[in-house]
């Protein structure tokens, strides 16, 4: 809700943390140990803060910030892990407050979009919304929203414990969001979303999700023929696939210069193109609109490897989660972080962002369903035989 990330971290610090602490015990972060995706993940950020030692990017206050901020980020997942091994049905509550809160910045964004028509700070994108209502969040912002739609889609719209009224909630906040997302013409979110929707379609067989597969058909066909009237639209010249796919060949021609180890953390390179007029002959300073060619760039070979670890690990146990409880949400969650990156350009492993949701969050309650089954199985363990 705001860009300024001293409030962010001082408002974690200071209502989160002690609140946190006061409730958790030692044990809990023995358990936390005991998972294979949090050593994974603890690998992986460990490993990007070592890069900075073969970074041109550093000193003394560098090692001293993206230490605090990969704290605060075990910090996040561990927050998140223990409050969803503790309470029942927690995705369900957090559901519910991403429908009503995102479903009505979803209705401002739409809103400002509309009486606005105008974002500075993208010059002639003027058919594109860009901001998540007043605030000026990047033309990523869809990524976000459609990470809620997901998280909707697979908690509290195919939920039976919703309740009539969060059923109507949820229809209602699902539409703005995915107008929202139409909106952005954020061509990688609208494919992730379909992506996802479809393939939970598949496995869970459910009637509801028709009515979101039929409505972002919708959505993207009229999307695309929205933006055969604007030059900037889905299809337009300036958006061609063939800039995209320059800008990876120049991340990856970057990225083998130090192919195994990478540049170090937040050492950012400048990507050469030639297609876009408004780049010809100058270093495009910018993102690898591709978290995975970012992380190769930022941590080479090993780093990306550590990447696909803490990936694989996580799906394994997401899987696990579905073949018991027929509940896609985890899954659902982890493929379109994994889907939506491809496109994603901006680093969420290291700098606070928005994108610290969508990317980190199914994470840490794939660690919370690891520690929720340890805990299980060693309640089994202590039961005696013979009883139930």
């Amino acid at each position: 809700m705001t860009d300024n990330v001293r409030i962010l971290r001082n408002s974690f610090y200071l209502i989160v943390l002690p609140l946190f602490l006061l409730q958790v015990r030692s044990s809990f972060f023995i358990s936390l140990f005991r998972s294979p995706v949090f050593l994974a993940t603890l690998a992986f950020l460990s490993y990007l803060w070592l890069s900075l030692f073969w970074s041109m990017e550093t000193g003394a206050y560098v090692f001293y910030n993206e230490a605090r901020t990969l704290v605060l980020m075990l910090l996040f997942l561990s927050v998140t892990a223990y409050y969803s091994s503790r309470i029942e049905h927690f995705t369900l509550l957090l559901s519910k407050y991403f429908a009503i809160i995102v479903g009505v910045t979803g209705i401002i964004s739409l809103w400002w979009h509309y009486s606005t028509h105008s974002f500075i700070q993208l010059g002639g994108l003027e058919s594109r919304a860009v901001a998540i209502g007043v605030f000026t969040y990047s033309l990523d912002s869809a990524t976000t929203y459609g990470f809620v739609a997901v998280f909707l889609v697979f908690s509290l719209f195919l939920s039976r414990n919703a309740g009539q009224l969060f059923m109507w909630v949820a229809s209602f906040s699902l539409l703005s969001i995915l107008a929202f997302v139409g909106m952005t013409q954020s061509r990688g979110a609208l494919l992730s979303i379909a992506v996802v929707v479809l393939l939970g379609l598949l496995w869970q067989r459910n009637k509801r999700l028709l009515f979101v597969v039929s409505v972002l058909a919708m959505v993207s066909v009229g999307i695309v023929l929205l933006s055969l009237f604007h030059p900037e639209g889905v299809v337009g010249k300036e958006r061609s696939i063939a800039v995209r796919w320059e800008i990876w060949q120049s991340a990856m021609n970057v990225a083998t210069e130090r192919i195994w180890f990478g540049f170090g953390l937040n050492e950012h390179q400048k990507f050469l193109l030639s297609i876009f007029p408004g780049y010809q002959g100058l270093g495009y300073q910018g993102v690898a609109h591709s978290i995975y060619l970012e992380n190769l760039i930022f941590g080479g070979i090993v780093g990306t490897l550590l990447l696909f670890l803490m990936a694989g690990l996580a799906l394994r146990r997401a899987l696990r989660v579905f073949a018991v409880s027929k509940d896609f949400l985890l899954p659902g969650l982890l493929f379109y972080t994994l889907l939506s990156g491809v496109f994603t350009g901006f680093l969420t492993l290291s700098k606070i962002s928005p994108e610290w949701i969508h990317f980190w969050l199914p994470i840490g309650l794939i660690i919370g369903s690891e520690i929720r089954g340890q805990t299980q199985s060693a309640l089994n363990m202590e039961q005696p035989s013979g009883t139930k």
